[in-house]
């Protein structure tokens, strides 16, 4: 499968990249992204330090991902930070709260075979602005107390994980999740060719 990984800041490229291991990986900051994409799925990543600002702010260093996310028919998954960008671009209201740092329990709303019959699950979050309301485009398919935690659009093969699935993974299931929505993604990628 061929990956790219759209970097907005995350200290965390590493474990992402990890995690995506046996795939072929191309990483590139958010303000290099190619205008040619021949990739089979793009994950934007979670940020750090000055790209944790609001995403309502609309840095125009998020332009190209913007563009991308409306206009794109290939498959997206967002983390954290890109999970809030997929969740700006669709008018979900993201209010910013006090840090959530830890290992939280997610409670799947929605059943889906990513979740392999489980109905819970607990993973590691690092992030002040959660996810409140959805709008009409948007669908949740898990939430926990600080607000929802996978999303999908309606009609697109676009997720967010407002989650990090790429930090302690002995320690939670979020990576198990990531990984089988990426084996999902590549089997309808398989399917659609």
């Amino acid at each position: 499968m061929n990956i790219l990984i759209i970097n907005n800041g995350t200290k965390n490229i590493e474990y992402l990249e990890n995690l995506l291991q046996g795939s072929n990986i191309t990483v590139v900051k958010n303000t290099e992204i190619p205008k040619d994409l021949q990739y089979d799925l793009i994950v934007l990543s979670g940020g750090s330090g000055e790209n944790t600002l609001s995403v309502n702010l609309k840095s125009k260093n998020f332009d190209r991902e913007r563009e991308l996310i409306q206009t794109t028919n290939i498959p997206i998954v967002g983390i954290c930070y890109g999970c809030e960008l997929i969740a700006d671009v669709f008018n979900c209201k993201i209010e910013e709260k006090e840090k959530v740092v830890g290992i939280v329990p997610i409670e799947i709303l929605k059943d889906h075979e990513i979740f392999n019959g489980v109905y819970e699950f607990e993973a590691y979050e690092s992030h002040r602005f959660n996810i409140t309301e959805l709008s009409a485009e948007v669908e949740a398919f898990a939430r926990s107390e600080h607000g929802y935690e996978i999303i999908k659009h309606r009609n697109k093969n676009i997720w967010g994980f407002q989650f990090h699935p790429e930090k302690y993974l002995d320690e939670s299931t979020g990576d198990e999740i990531f990984l089988n929505l990426i084996e999902y993604i590549n089997i309808l990628n398989i399917k659609n060719s």
